[in-house]
């Protein structure tokens, strides 16, 4: 969805940043993305989300472009806690992935990152 018009997203974003906090992966992430291939950059919202019966998490992904094209897209992220040996108290979380955006937006996405201390990091190829 190029421009979101019909979009529920931004409804969604709302009710997903009053469940944010600390102690939960769940919620509204919010950063920049940048291409290394082409310099392209811009704004990037994400509400992550359980997937009901499974430890892996629904990224509803909204990205700007040129602050006024926008493009979204859904993943299926399947996470793996890992001990942060430099904060016992915290988890950590390695984050794979993949979408199928069509032919026109690229094909597959394979996405891996991480999230520490709730910082939320991801490459996609």
């Amino acid at each position: 969805m190029l421009f979101g018009g019909c979009s529920t997203f931004h409804r969604d974003w709302k009710q997903a940043v009053s469940l944010t906090n600390e102690d939960s992966l769940e919620g509204a992430w919010k950063g920049d993305w940048e291409s290394g291939k082409n310099g392209h950059h811009g704004k990037l919202k994400c509400i992550l989300s359980p997937i009901d019966g499974s430890s892996d998490y629904r990224a509803r992904y909204r990205a700007h472009y040129f602050a006024i094209l926008r493009f979204e897209h859904s993943a299926r992220l399947s996470l793996s806690a890992v001990e942060d040996a430099a904060q016992p108290s915290k988890s950590s979380y390695n984050i794979q992935g993949e979408a199928d955006l069509g032919r026109l937006a690229g094909g597959v996405y394979r996405y891996e990152g991480k999230i520490i201390n709730g910082s939320f990091e991801m490459e996609y190829r």
